[in-house]
């Protein structure tokens, strides 16, 4: 027990080195190809608030990689630099998506303290797929003292030994022998704790088999019950140890921690 409570102190003390100015979602993500657009929301995660420049929370999206090549698709106008108060929300929706073609693609968002100052670049990946690809699915809300629920479905993949891991950005990533492409950050506590090796404190079925049908559920992960933990972003994701060779990679999901 002792441990436990320990090692719970460690992983909040994390949290909170880790947290970044904001917290940024995609919906939906993944994108059926055809979808006619995403919306992302950017959470104020320092309970200061942020700016943005108005109409352009999000400024751009970028194939493949942080920074990677812009796809060809119109952006709006940005105005002035706008304020979100604390723990406040701002949105974007890219219209244009349904002329986007299969891949990895990521959100920059651009912000500065609620004062002014520095500026901070926050990448957020999003897939466009079709119906069928590796998915994570949230099953139940992130929240402060509760159990986050993931599904995975894979019907390609019945029988595959999968593994997932978690990062609080997901700003680099970093690639695999076969090629693949992970967008989970690895030098943050939280990807420690559960990559190569889960913590069964806080994560269960982080590794494990899909059943018959390609479907795994019942990954989920605990989070402690401290209110500083909220507003802080997690984003997890999935890779299967393919017979055939090769991971293949699910969507990231990218969330904010409930109160």
């Amino acid at each position: 027990m002792v441990a436990r409570i320990l090692l719970a102190v460690v992983s909040c003390a994390a949290f909170g080195l880790a947290q970044g100015p904001v917290c940024v979602s995609i919906s939906p993500n993944p994108v059926i190809l055809g979808q006619s657009s995403i919306t992302v929301t950017v959470t104020d995660s320092t309970g200061a608030g942020y700016q943005h420049w108005t109409n352009c929370v999000a400024r751009s999206i970028h194939q493949d990689y942080p920074n990677g090549a812009p796809p060809p698709m119109p952006l709006g106008l940005c105005g002035p630099w706008t304020t979100v108060g604390p723990y406040g929300t701002a949105t974007k929706t890219f219209p244009f998506i349904s002329g986007l073609q299969v891949g990895h693609y990521y959100v920059k968002v651009v912000t500065r303290p609620a004062g002014g100052g520095i500026e901070t670049t926050t990448w957020t990946p999003f897939d466009i797929r079709v119906a069928g690809d590796p998915t994570l699915t949230s099953q139940t809300n992130l929240q402060v003292g509760q159990t986050w629920t993931v599904d995975l479905t894979a019907p390609a993949f019945p029988g595959t030994p999968y593994i997932v891991a978690a990062s609080y950005s997901t700003n680099v990533g970093f690639g695999l022998p076969g090629g693949e492409y992970v967008s989970l950050d690895m030098n943050n506590a939280l990807f420690d704790l559960t990559w190569p090796v889960a913590s069964g404190v806080f994560f269960s079925n982080f590794f494990s088999v899909t059943d018959a049908t390609g479907t795994a559920t019942g990954i989920s992960a605990y989070v402690p019950n401290i209110p500083s933990l909220a507003y802080l972003p997690v984003h997890l994701q999935c890779g299967l140890l393919a017979a055939a060779g090769g991971v293949p990679l699910t969507n990231v999901l990218s969330t904010c921690i409930s109160p």
